[in-house]
């Protein structure tokens, strides 16, 4: 059956047809559109335009080979085949449908989308129109005519054209929002460029920073392993006890731990009152410091460079001398050629021990200023360290004296029991026979015979002589005591004293059955002494060798001018001195037999007084044994000329002299024009830490001796505390004011300062004190401050006096003249030495001053340690080296050089750093004391010694010469013993003629011979 037959027709008008060459274009044309809109749908497809354009590529892609076939069929069908056509026509309308919906679809987002729509749906409707009405049923619905296949193709281009439009209209929009969105994205990346250029930034930043944080760490970490070496350091210096080793520590520690090519250290000195470079340190090993200009500084030199411009910390930079004043390094952080780093060494009370002297860095730029700190730590370690040797070294010192004093306090306790048993055996004795006979004479005298009566008043004349001669000796004795007694000196012929004396003393001889001799010059032999004094000296002294001799012995006396003075030997052949009792002797109411029961009377106080009345005549005076048995008392008084000097002026008094009656008179001002019983008046201390009382009136002595009241502590310490005037009753636990009624205290104010107080109480007229009373108080407090200064003042020039005179004593010769002693021609070698080597004359004046004083420190050493042949004990060897420091105390009043104290000072260090007082060695041991020690060593060796004769001066020098290098510097010592060679003939005439005695005078003094049987 004929499908297209079979159609309704609903007209049949007569419509254009298409011959089989249109048909092929028309349906060329619909293959061309379909694949164009295959290529647009595929295009929008991959712009993910959504389903409508997969809808138009499926179209598209159905279309174009559909019309492709159709041409196949147009162009080879035989006859119309009407099923075939109506499957096209169904396959067109189908297509046609899902065209126009995908068109709409796409259509959505237009604005024209109506208009557009109608100019679609026109030619798709007029198309099927069109082949519904008429044309060629055999062909497919919109092919049968002309007119519908040119609509249906119209429909077509239309959709290609309008699927083109709106393709490039999204694509224009899309163009359009990709430029929006690249404008945005651009925007973005340029934001994100500077968010990476800030990040960049950032991240250098962080990379600076972890780098620095990385210094820092490193720089921490060296700085913790720099401390920890201070640390173990510092634990190291505390273990070192000697001074020089402390140093020498100290110095190298500098140099290694902060990297400097040289360090000195400096110490101060007060024996020099100077800075001397103890240790230097050079690329860290330690030489020893030079004797140059530069070993020593004064404290003006030091002054100038630490001046508060070149601080930095509490160190000192101190430029080179040709920088500018400014004191910094140079401006590029170099370390300029010649400058230093100064670090002082102060313990923590801020004393001044010394300093570090620090240059030529191991970097030229120097040290931070934490190295700087890190060095002031070690600095004040260091002071910490010396401040505690120190410490230690007093209590040592003290635990010595204490030792001492221990022993002299049982010495005083045993002489005092002595003194008891004597005195009460001695009075006893003479009183006993004198009451006895007395009694005899009152019972029975009237039956007695003229002869007994006599005997028996004989007896008691002669215990009653006996009895005033130990009461006079006592009082003898009390009078030497006395400070204020004065010696009459008058012109006084010895000789002629002595022989008047010489009758008497044979007689004496005579009842104890001894043989006396007595050898005086018949000359004149005067001197300027005190007769009375003299004749009690002379008596004493034949008197004590009387009285130990045993009968059948012999007593001689000698007195003869000897160089500048007179001398005195009185020696017997009695019992002797035991060894070890010789420095006591001449100790009051000592006696060898201090018991009740002895053979030999007396009170001990005879060779007491010898000692007293020498020594107020400048005289000396020493005992001995003889070899043969006894003993012999020896007496040296200088025969000085007689020095006149201007009277005193007649308006100054004796009796103001003292300055102790100036407070006396002071406490009676302030008392009286206050009408007080008791006033007190106290200063501060020179450390500022407590009020002591300098003088008090109506107060218990005992409650004032030795007392020292702290800042705040009591009425008078809270006065001194805030410099307030306080009228209170002082609470019952103030030791000074309290028990009684209210007290007056008023500060004394001076600069500024509260220098003392000045307290009183109870009115004499039992009235309370009032406003009148402490405005007159308060006035006269700067009145008492000046008073006061002026009272210190005194007491300060009154004790420079004594201390110059006792000096000036102790450092004069007593009858020694030049050239005639081997000591003298010891130190002419030792001068003529200096001389070769080129000493200036500065430092030769220096030196022969030195030679003449060094050993005056030797008087305060007991003569037992000095004479002893067996080894010193060890507190022994520290009392006899101690001798160093008293000689320059002895010598301090008389202010001597620098230099002289320098060379006194170490004129016992040894070249190999064995010696004392502080183990110098080597060229840092000052070139006079080297000469010193050669000197001092020839002078003991050529004398002779308790322990030992003389020794032969070949023999002497032969050990010198062993020392050399070792205990003396061997430069000097060639040079030394050829000037002693040049003196050898006179040194052996001395010999020949020396008084061993002589000898023994002189304090002895360490030397090789005199320590090898001490070892």
């Amino acid at each position: 059956m004929d499908l297209i037959a079979s159609m309704p027709v609903f007209t049949f008008a007569e419509l254009p047809l298409l011959d089989w060459r249109l048909a092929t274009v028309y349906l060329a044309a619909i293959g061309v559109c379909g694949a164009l809109m295959a290529v647009l749908g595929h295009v929008a497809r991959r712009e993910d335009r959504g389903e409508a354009w997969r809808q138009i590529r499926f179209a598209g892609l159905v279309l174009a080979p559909t019309a492709l076939l159709r041409v196949f069929v147009e162009g080879w069908q035989v006859e119309p085949r009407p099923l075939l056509s109506a499957a096209f026509s169904l396959l067109d309308l189908t297509l046609l449908a899902q065209l126009l919906v995908a068109a709409a679809g796409i259509l959505a987002a237009n604005t024209r989308r109506r208009t557009a729509l109608v100019l679609l749906a026109a030619p798709a409707a007029a198309a099927v129109f069109l082949g519904l009405i008429g044309g060629e049923f055999t062909r497919p619905l919109l092919a049968r005519n002309l007119p519908a296949a040119a609509c249906h193709l119209l429909l077509h281009v239309l959709l290609v054209v309008l699927l083109v439009h709106e393709l490039m209209r999204g694509l224009i929009g899309e163009r359009d929002q990709a430029a929006e969105r690249t404008a945005t994205l651009t925007a973005e990346r340029d934001v994100l460029r500077a968010d990476l250029g800030v990040a960049q930034e950032d991240l250098a930043q962080a990379r600076l920073r972890g780098e620095q944080a990385l210094e820092i760490t490193q720089g921490a970490s060296r700085r913790a392993r720099l401390l920890e070496h201070l640390v173990a350091s510092a634990v190291e210096l505390q273990s070192l006890r000697g001074r020089q080793d402390l140093m020498r520590g100290a110095v190298e520690l500098v140099g290694t731990l902060f990297s400097f090519r040289r360090a000195d250290l400096y110490h101060w000195t007060d024996t020099r009152d100077a800075f001397v470079a103890r240790a230097t340190a050079i690329d860290g090993e330690f030489e020893v410091p030079g004797t140059g200009a530069q070993a020593t500084l004064d404290r003006a030199t030091y002054e100038q460079m630490v001046h508060p411009r070149f601080r930095v910390s509490n160190s000192y930079l101190v430029p080179p001398v040709s920088a500018q004043p400014a004191g910094a390094a140079a401006d590029d952080g170099q370390w300029p050629p010649g400058q230093h780093l100064i670090v002082p060494i102060t313990d923590p009370a801020g004393a001044l021990h010394g300093f570090f002297k620090l240059s030529e860095p191991g970097e030229d730029s120097g040290p931070d200023l934490l190295h700087i700190r890190y060095v002031e730590l070690l600095a004040r370690q260091l002071a910490a360290v010396l401040e505690g040797n120190e410490v230690r070294e007093r209590l040592a010192a003290c635990r010595d004296e204490l030792a001492v004093a221990n022993d002299r306090l049982q010495s005083l306790g045993d002489l005092r029991s002595n003194f008891i048993a004597n005195v009460s055996h001695e009075l006893r004795t003479p009183l006993t026979s004198i009451i006895g006979y007395s009694e005899m004479l009152r019972d029975r005298g009237e039956s007695m015979s003229p002869d007994v009566r006599g005997e028996f008043l004989a007896v008691i004349h002669e215990q009653g002589q006996q009895f005033r001669e130990i009461i006079e000796n006592l009082l003898d004795l009390e009078r030497m005591e006395d400070q204020s007694a004065r010696v009459d000196r008058a012109e006084c012929d010895l000789a002629a004293l002595t022989r008047r004396l010489a009758e008497d003393w044979r007689q004496k001889a005579e009842q104890r059955d001894l043989d006396f001799q007595l050898d005086c010059p018949a000359s004149r032999m005067s001197l300027e002494a005190d007769p009375v004094l003299c004749q009690q000296l002379l008596e004493h002294l034949l008197d004590n060798a009387f009285k130990f001799t045993p009968p059948g012995g012999a007593v001689s006396a000698r007195i003869f001018e000897q160089g500048t003075a007179v001398r005195i030997e009185v020696q017997d052949t009695g019992i002797g001195i035991p060894e070890d009792k010789l420095h006591t002797i001449f100790e009051q109411f000592y006696q060898v037999d201090g018991s009740s029961t002895r053979e030999v009377g007396g009170q001990g106080v005879g060779l007491s007084i010898c000692r007293d009345i020498t020594s107020w005549h400048d005289g000396r005076i020493w005992a001995e044994n003889m070899p043969g048995g006894g003993a012999r008392l020896t007496v040296i008084l200088p025969r000085r000329p007689h020095v006149v000097l201007p009277s005193a002026p007649a308006s100054i008094s004796p009796v103001f002299h003292d300055p102790r009656l100036s407070l006396q008179r002071l406490l009676h001002w302030v008392s009286e024009n206050l009408g007080v019983h008791a006033a007190v008046l106290m200063r501060v201390d020179q450390p500022r830490e407590h009020l002591e009382v300098v003088a008090a009136a109506g107060l218990p002595a005992g409650q004032l001796q030795d007392l020292r009241l702290g800042r705040g502590v009591g009425l008078a310490g809270r006065t001194w505390a805030d410099g307030e005037t306080r009228l209170e009753t002082p609470e019952s636990g103030d030791v000074l004011l309290s028990g009684g009624g209210p007290v007056l205290c008023v500060p004394l104010p001076f600069e500024g300062e509260v220098v003392g107080v000045v307290a009183v109480r109870d009115r004499h007229d039992g009235q309370s004190f009032g406003p009148d009373d402490r405005l007159l108080l308060e006035s006269m407090a700067p009145r008492l401050v000046h008073l006061l200064q002026r009272y210190e003042s005194q007491e300060s020039s009154l004790r420079d006096f004594a201390a110059i005179q006792s000096s000036l004593r102790a450092t004069t010769r007593v009858g020694i003249l030049p050239r005639t002693d081997v000591a003298s021609v010891c130190h002419e070698i030792c001068l003529a030495s200096a001389r070769r080597l080129g000493l200036p004359g500065a430092d030769l004046r220096h030196l022969a001053f030195a030679l003449r004083y060094y050993d005056v420190g030797l008087s305060t050493v007991p003569p037992h340690l000095l004479n002893k042949p067996d080894a010193l004990t060890d507190a022994e060897r520290i009392q006899l080296e101690r001798h160093v420091q008293a000689s320059l105390v002895t010598l301090a009043p008389i202010k001597p050089p620098p230099k002289v104290r320098e060379i006194i000072l170490h004129h016992h260090e040894n070249y190999d750093g064995s010696g004392y007082p502080e183990g110098l060695a080597g060229e840092a041991i000052p070139l006079g004391s080297r000469l010193i020690a050669l000197t001092d060593s020839l002078r003991a060796l050529l004398q002779r010694r308790p322990w030992r004769p003389a020794v032969p001066l070949n023999d002497a020098l032969a050990e010198i010469q062993a020392f050399a290098g070792t205990r003396y510097c061997p430069r000097l010592t060639g040079i030394f013993l050829e000037e002693a060679e040049k003196r050898r003939r006179h040194i052996e005439d001395l010999r020949q003629h020396a008084d061993d005695g002589e000898d023994l005078r002189q304090p002895a003094a360490t030397h090789p011979v005199q320590q090898s049987p001490r070892a």
